[in-house]
Parts: structure tokens; sequence; C-alpha cells
């Protein structure tokens, strides 16, 4: 009977590092103790420490760095693990996983309960949405004064909403609306 070969030792200290600038990880790792023919590289948006059933992104490199460019539709954390193959194609046991935040769209900033040129005797109630994968800073001033979203504004005037919001990359939006409410009487 043949005896099965479990691969080379997993190689080790895996980390990836994100570029905001250069829209990409880059990945590297200890090379494995054993005999390599090359390495394996595997993604995926869900925390794993088995490659079973999954398709490797890379293989076949003998280096111990790789540059990801994942598709830049949408934001996600990324899971990576490194496995090393040996020259007869026995695959050895993953490396530690490392885990990466990928953002490279700004904020989205939501409006509701007003709109931009809005003129009106009833009372408004402005909120304010921010959403981002990686959400750092955001500001919501009225007329220049701090804002609690979903406030009620009962007094007549005009009024200026000014938002913006930046995520942990440094990527930003700004949005904003100018109204009035006039109570008086025609």
């Amino acid at each position: 009977a043949l005896a099965l070969h479990a691969g080379p030792p997993a190689p080790t200290s895996l980390g990836a590092v994100f570029s905001a600038a250069l829209k990409q990880i880059s990945l590297s790792w200890a090379a494995s103790t054993g005999t390599v023919a090359g390495y394996k590289v595997y993604r995926a948006t869900y925390s794993a420490s088995s490659v079973a059933g999954r398709a490797p992104l890379l293989t076949g490199t003998t280096t111990t760095a790789f540059v990801d460019t994942p598709s830049t539709a949408f934001d996600s954390t990324y899971y990576y693990l490194v496995t090393a193959v040996d020259p007869v194609g026995n695959e050895g046991a993953p490396s530690n996983q490392s885990a990466v935040v990928f953002d490279v769209h700004a904020p989205m900033i939501t409006i509701t309960g007003v709109s931009n040129g809005q003129y009106t005797s009833a009372n408004l109630t402005p909120a304010v949405t921010i959403t981002d994968f990686s959400p750092r800073v955001a500001t919501v001033t009225l007329n220049g004064q701090p804002f609690v979203s979903g406030t009620s504004l009962t007094q007549p005037g005009t009024y200026f909403l000014d938002v913006s919001g930046q995520d942990a990359f440094g990527s930003s939006s700004t949005a904003t609306a100018f109204f009035t409410i006039d109570k008086t009487s025609p």
C-alpha cells in the first residue's frame, strides 16, 4: 500500500497589507521548511482555517510574496491562507490566516426628511445616514453648528445642512441641503 504524503510544512508569518492608493493587497510569508516546488494562495470573504473545497487564487508561485488586486466593485474583508506544494504535488497544511480590510469607496451619504431647495411652512426633520465599510469620521452641521440627525426643526428660517464623512483610508464624501421654513401667513 502507498503511504499518503502530507506535503511540506505550512508557511508561517503570513501578513497582508492594504494600499488604498494602489488599490491592492500585498502578501508576504516565511518559506516552508520543507522541499517546496511552489505555493498556493487562497482568498475568501469569510474566515476559515482550511482550504478544503476552495480554489486557489494563485498556484505555482515560487516566491514568498504576492500582490493581489481584488475587484474594486465592492469593499470587503479578505482572508488569506498560503500552502506549500512539494515536487510531486502534495499540498501541505495552510499557513496562519491573515485578514485585511479592502476599502476603495468613499462613504455614502443619504439625507432624508428634507430636500435641497425646499421651501415650506411645515416642520422638518432632517435625517442623515453615512455608510462605509470602514467609517472613521462624520461631521453633520446645521447653519455651522453641530446637528443631531433626526432633530425636528420647528422655527422659521433659512437652513444649510452640511454633511461630511471620511473612512479609515482617507476617502471622503460630502452632501448638503439648503432649505427654508416660512410660517408667515400670506
